[in-house]
């Protein structure tokens, strides 16, 4: 949380299973943070399983929901499509 603080990251990705907490536990705290509240983030879940990506895309306000396995290509698309969309703004 202090590295993204003080890192100004373009976009995260994330994995949903982290050690010290979960990822949803980490993408509430990051909204809580001014500098951090618009930052694009992509998961990378476990499953696809409907009600986490509902509350995915409505309460975490996740730009991208993706379910393991996931191709580096498709993954690299991904996060160039984030990237290309931040520069847009």
């Amino acid at each position: 949380l202090e590295l993204l603080e003080d890192g100004h990251p373009a976009v995260l990705l994330m994995d949903l299973e982290l050690p010290d907490m979960h990822g949803w536990a980490l993408i509430s705290k990051l909204r809580e943070i001014s500098t951090l509240r618009d930052l694009p983030i992509i998961v990378i879940a476990e499953h696809s399983a409907p009600d986490q990506q509902s509350l995915a895309f409505t309460v975490a306000k996740v730009d991208l929901y993706l379910a393991k396995p996931v191709s580096k290509a498709r993954l690299r698309q991904n996060i160039w499509m984030s990237l290309q969309s931040q520069m847009a703004h």
